[in-house]
């Protein structure tokens, strides 16, 4: 059975949910839960006698006994362990806990590993208690038999001639004093005894209290100058008591070694007018007490720090270990106080934290970047989570170790672990540098105890901090990020929206989440209807609904939900493509939703317009081939007629015939193909580029000139071929007859257009042909063409001679 086993909780709550809670993650770590909804129903409880190893009290618990009331009522009765259990940090609410012996102050929200770390501490410190209480009775029982001599004196005179000092510009009176020192007596004058007990008066030989009043000065012999010099330091200086180990001759008689404690009593401390003096005998017995004493502040220093570091936020962390440091150095009597990381991958260790009594020398500076090596004794006990003490370093070995430490110094020393689960991870150390100093093993226990609390707190702030780092990268993404983020409620209300969301809507934060419409979850076909179309599945602003209700309803999570909405800006709608994810926060009892947007219309549009011009492409390919097809069988054709129509003529003559009809048509399909073009072309563009390149054809290119008269006209990539073809049949009948012998002469075209009809006018100055030629009767290829083509664009045909010939050819628009 665990330890947490055998320990039986009352949790004194009167929030049933909050109980239940609690009381369940106890059970969890093996702890017995009684529960209490009530300060009557917990007094009876403890009062019935049931066994309470500790009492977690919640402060506020309804109509009836608060918190506080119940405590007090409890305690008065019964020894155990209490520990308040609040959600309250106000002031006046943690005032009223003020007075009443409990172990700590828990915040409830502080979470699971600071309660249970709180509630081990407080078992801790109850048995460190209850010991020190052991023996606080132990050693009251042998001073009440053995009292020792007890005085009440009045410093109120040194008081006074201690405010004339410093008017007189004396403010070191430890200087002054060495500068004076016969004014000592003079000093002892003003200090009179008030009053002093039996035990005091058999003490310094007398019966009774003569009539007079007895001053210090009587009682000062040589011996007692250097510790009543200091005592008069302490005081002077701000302090309140002042002990030391005496020894005290009367009348020559034989000396004896007393315990001289002297405190200021309260109420006093302006005019020092009582001081408490307790002149003790028996070394044992001051010993004794002196350590009860020791253990009693450490106890009340380790409850006092314990609460401070429960709640203790992570920027507070360096002051409160330095003073903590501190003040365990002063409960236990060292002059230095320390704090070492050890990094046993480089195998080094750092010096982090260091106090130091006044007139000790400071070692942080040099103790950085330490081998472990050179303290591998110490380092070896903590990491098997032992304490490291050394008594007296005179009696170590001399090598570099005990050099270390004489030249910081030390005379002894301690250090305990700092222990991360079962780790090492440093130590915390008290040196000793005025004299040895012996640590009993109830102080190593507290020590160790310290050193826990220690680790405990680093590992709870390093935590923390981390959290802290984590939740600002997050906040940064969050106020950053493009993507638009909102949390939802049950209702589909905006709790949180981003810079980014609110940017997108134009409303600002905090009227979204008064509920003002923003038409982020609006469906597009019903417009201003929240409700929806109706369409279900088939309208995408409902499957974004649908997957928000799965979301909050199951905890499932949705992404790559991509719908449209309609954003409403002003008087102004905007018709937007959006894709969703979805993800569940779980918030106690109900869900909330994480909604996460990016605006992809623009994304969507060119993905739009891709899928179009892809479409585009294919057609166009689609006609390219068709045109390439026609292509080919256009010269198919021509190549099928010109075979025809031989006539016996040189197979040679006809393929080099034919030839010169296919590069016209290469070259007729460069202008019309060019990239630009499109289905339709320029008349004055096409025409004139293309006579030019088919005359150049020819030997006879050079001495042809040519005049061309072309209207701005705009034909279809259609009408341009055929009337290309009939252009490169003409210039080829030019060329090859009107120009034989690469004779000169004057190629003349006009086109232009009237009333939607097409006329175009070609002629050369050469020879005029055949009379008798004309389409009807032709015999060769060309005015074959000439005729069909002409048919194809729908227009008419003439041969005209009139002392020279030509060729007029009109057509539709």
């Amino acid at each position: 059975m665990s330890m947490q086993g055998q320990k039986t909780i009352l949790l004194v709550e009167d929030e049933a949910l909050i109980a239940l809670s609690e009381k369940a993650m106890l059970e969890g770590h093996g702890y017995t839960v009684l529960l209490a909804r009530s300060g009557e129903q917990a007094v009876a409880l403890a009062e019935s006698g049931a066994i309470l190893h500790l009492i977690l009290m919640d402060i506020n618990l309804g109509a009836g006994m608060d918190g506080t009331e119940a405590a007090q009522i409890i305690l008065a009765k019964r020894d155990i362990p209490l520990a308040f259990l609040s959600s309250h940090t106000e002031r006046e609410v943690v005032d009223k806990t003020e007075g009443i012996t409990s172990y700590g102050y828990i915040v409830k929200n502080s979470g699971e590993t600071v309660l249970l770390a709180s509630i081990k501490m407080a078992f801790r410190l109850f048995d460190a208690r209850s010991e020190l209480r052991d023996r606080e009775e132990h050693y009251r029982s042998l001073f009440e038999h053995d009292a020792g001599a007890v005085w009440v004196e009045d410093f109120s005179g040194f008081k006074r001639r201690l405010d004339e000092l410093r008017s007189a510009g004396h403010h070191d009176f430890r200087s002054w004093l060495e500068a004076h020192p016969d004014e000592l007596l003079s000093l002892a004058e003003l200090i009179t005894v008030v009053d002093l007990n039996k035990e005091a008066l058999r003490s310094i030989g007398l019966e009774e209290r003569g009539t007079r009043p007895m001053t210090l000065r009587e009682f000062l012999d040589d011996d007692a100058r250097d510790y009543f010099t200091e005592e008069l330091c302490v005081f002077a200086e701000g302090g309140r008591s002042f002990e030391r180990e005496i020894s005290f001759n009367k009348d020559g008689g034989d000396p004896r070694y007393y315990v001289l404690k002297v405190e200021l009593i309260a109420g006093h401390e302006r005019d020092l007018g009582r001081v408490h003096v307790v002149i003790r005998d028996l070394s044992g017995l001051r010993r004794a007490e002196r350590a009860l004493e020791a253990q009693l502040r450490t106890q009340g220093l380790l409850v006092e720090l314990s609460t401070t570091y429960i709640n203790l936020p992570p920027e507070a962390l360096n002051a409160a270990v330095q003073d903590s440091l501190a003040q365990m150095a002063h409960s236990v009597g060292a002059d230095r106080a320390y704090i070492f990381d050890y990094d046993f991958e480089r195998g080094i260790a750092n010096n982090t934290y260091e106090w130091c009594a006044p007139g000790i020398e400071p070692q942080i500076g040099r103790l950085q970047n330490l081998a472990l090596s050179l303290i591998d004794d110490g380092v070896r006990e903590h990491r098997t989570g032992k304490a490291y003490y050394l008594a007296d370093i005179a009696a170590l070995p001399k090598d570099a170790f005990r050099a270390l430490l004489e030249g910081q110094g030390i005379r002894s020393l301690l250090t305990v672990p700092l222990m991360r689960g079962r780790d090492c991870v440093g130590c915390v150390g008290f040196d000793s540098v005025k004299r040895p100093n012996a640590y009993s093993e109830s102080e190593r226990g507290l020590l160790t105890v310290f050193a826990q609390m220690l680790a405990s707190v680093e590992e709870r702030t390093r935590a923390l901090a981390e959290l802290e780092r984590d939740r600002a990268e997050l906040k940064a993404v969050y106020t950053a990020t493009p993507v638009m983020i909102s949390v939802l409620d049950s209702e589909q209300r905006v709790l949180y929206a981003n810079p980014a969301f609110v940017a997108f809507t134009g409303i600002p934060e905090e009227e979204l989440r008064q509920g003002r419409a923003c038409g982020v979850f609006g469906c597009i076909n019903a417009l201003d209807d929240p409700r929806g179309c109706g369409f279900g599945q088939s309208c995408p602003a409902c499957a974004l609904n649908k997957a928000l209700e799965d979301t909050r309803s199951s905890g499932a999570a949705h992404q790559g939900v991509e719908y449209k909405t309609i954003l409403i800006r002003g008087d102004g709608r905007m018709e937007r493509t959006l894709l969703a994810s979805t993800a569940p926060i779980e918030h106690g009892r109900t869900r909330r939703v994480l909604l996460c947007l990016q605006d992809i219309s623009e994304r969507a549009y060119a993905e739009e317009r891709i899928a179009s011009l892809l479409r585009q492409k294919d057609l166009l390919l689609l006609e390219t081939h068709h045109r390439v097809k026609n292509n080919m069988l256009t010269i198919q054709s021509l190549l099928s007629l010109q075979a025809r129509m031989r006539d016996g003529r040189d197979p040679g003559a006809v393929l080099n015939e034919a030839a010169d009809r296919v590069r016209g048509m290469m070259e007729l399909y460069q202008l019309l193909y060019q990239p630009g073009t499109g289905k339709s072309q320029s008349l004055r563009e096409f025409l004139p580029p293309l006579i030019e390149k088919m005359v150049s054809i020819y030997p006879a290119a050079d001495r042809v000139k040519k005049e061309l008269l072309v209207d701005d006209l705009t034909l279809s990539s259609a009408q341009l071929s055929s009337l290309g073809i009939i252009i490169n049949e003409l210039i080829a009948n030019s060329m090859k007859h009107a120009f034989k012998d690469n004779a000169a002469g004057l190629i003349r075209l006009v086109a232009g257009e009237e009333d939607g009809i097409v006329s175009l006018r070609y002629s050369d100055d050469g020879p005029n042909p055949p009379s008798h030629e004309d389409f009807d009767n032709a015999s060769g290829l060309g005015m074959r063409l000439i005729r069909a083509l002409s048919e194809e664009l729908g227009g008419s045909a003439a041969l005209e001679r009139d002392g020279s010939w030509s060729f007029a050819l009109s057509f539709p628009l």
